[in-house]
């Protein structure tokens, strides 16, 4: 059997064609992530807008803090529910948007916002 042998420009062709995929594959997948995150932020700051609302009317007053709404229940129907069904927290006990930073609330507005770079204002 004859070996088939390549050149090392064949070699150095592949070589960037493979480099070139990974390369576009890798950021393709970073910001399909960045994508999801930011949709899944959406979904709980309206969440959580909710809960301050239903918060305010069942209480006549803003929640002191983020927490109270994972902590306090209201009753509706003759079950017991809380404000906020759980949300991930940081290690200090802070609820924290999907890029792992902290949310801002003003409790004197009853608003919430994340604190990440570039989705303050959503």
């Amino acid at each position: 059997m004859k070996r088939i042998t390549r050149s090392p420009y064949e070699m150095v062709v592949v070589a960037v064609v493979v480099v070139l995929a990974v390369v576009l594959g890798a950021s393709l997948y970073a910001s399909r992530a960045k994508y999801q995150k930011g949709s899944l932020l959406v979904q709980e700051l309206g969440a959580m807008r909710s809960a301050i609302a239903t918060f305010k009317i069942a209480n006549k007053k803003h929640p002191a803090e983020l927490k109270e709404l994972v902590t306090s229940e209201y009753e509706l129907g003759g079950v017991k529910r809380p404000f906020l069904e759980r949300l991930p927290m940081s290690s200090d006990g802070r609820l924290v948007d999907p890029f792992g930073n902290p949310y801002v609330y003003d409790p004197s507005a009853g608003w919430v916002s994340s604190s990440t770079p570039g989705h303050e204002r959503w």
